[in-house]
């Protein structure tokens, strides 16, 4: 079924036109054969490295699709690894990418916390209770941003009708 959503998405008639403006550069076209010896000699092994690391990691972000996890998966780990963005930019990217990958171990963490719990194989301290206090916190808050997000888009398609 995604497959088909993927193929009525992107029609023929797209990704000609998408070849062409890949192709054209300013009134000057690139070769297809060049273009694709430039993608694989400068971007191939980041790409291969990112698709490596979602296959091991199998991020699942709070309210997310699996999909979706994968692309913003995708998305941090290229921004996080582009060797000519500028120091201060490269950190803030960086500790962008770890805040996802933090995220996405939330729910397990609280799995285990609760687990613990339930089995009595720990006794709970303070810091534990605060810690699970302080995780439930952030588990919530990411579920109001994914529905802060779907309202906003709910609400921009709504003002796309009205036009």
């Amino acid at each position: 079924m995604e497959a088909d959503m993927l193929d009525a998405t992107f029609s023929d008639a797209d990704t000609q036109q998408l070849l062409r403006a890949l192709t054209s550069l300013n009134g000057r076209t690139i070769e297809q054969d060049s273009m694709l010896t430039y993608m694989q000699s400068s971007i191939s092994e980041i790409i291969c490295q990112a698709m490596v690391q979602s296959g091991q990691r199998r991020p699942l972000y709070p309210g997310k699709t699996p999909q979706e996890s994968a692309l913003l998966f995708l998305a941090r780990f290229l921004k996080a690894k582009n060797s000519i963005a500028t120091d201060l930019y490269a950190a803030a990217v960086r500790a962008e990418y770890e805040e996802f990958l933090n995220d996405c171990a939330v729910p397990q963490l609280l799995n285990d916390l609760m687990q613990q719990e339930r089995d009595g194989t720990k006794t709970w301290t303070e810091w534990d209770r605060k810690r699970f206090k302080d995780l439930k916190l952030h588990f919530d808050a990411l579920f109001e941003n994914v529905d802060a997000q779907a309202s906003g888009n709910l609400a921009e398609c709504s003002q796309d009708v009205d036009l």
